[in-house]
């Protein structure tokens, strides 16, 4: 019971530091776009198809991130593992 409740924690600990960086690149996005439509207006440099275009990449990104995050259990398992095995030689 201790184990599971440990676990559970450290998995919604984990859960919540994902969120919280896939909301903070979504947040980076936004004041990114933002800050190249202030800082441009004059130029024309930027239209809405850049902003956007930047806005998506920052938002793959950190879907991307999110996807390897629950490869980091298998990781540590497998050092588990093979510190068990060196252990038996």
């Amino acid at each position: 019971m201790k184990t599971a409740v440990k676990y559970s924690f450290m998995t919604s600990v984990a859960h919540g530091l994902l969120l919280f960086v896939f909301l903070s690149i979504y947040a980076f996005g936004f004041w990114y776009g933002k800050n190249l439509i202030i800082d441009n207006l004059d130029t024309g440099k930027y239209d809405a198809a850049v902003i956007l275009s930047t806005f998506f990449c920052f938002l793959v990104g950190g879907s991307s991130f999110s996807q390897v995050t629950p490869f980091l259990k298998n990781i540590a398992e497998g050092r588990v593992a093979m510190g068990e095995y060196f252990d038996l030689l």
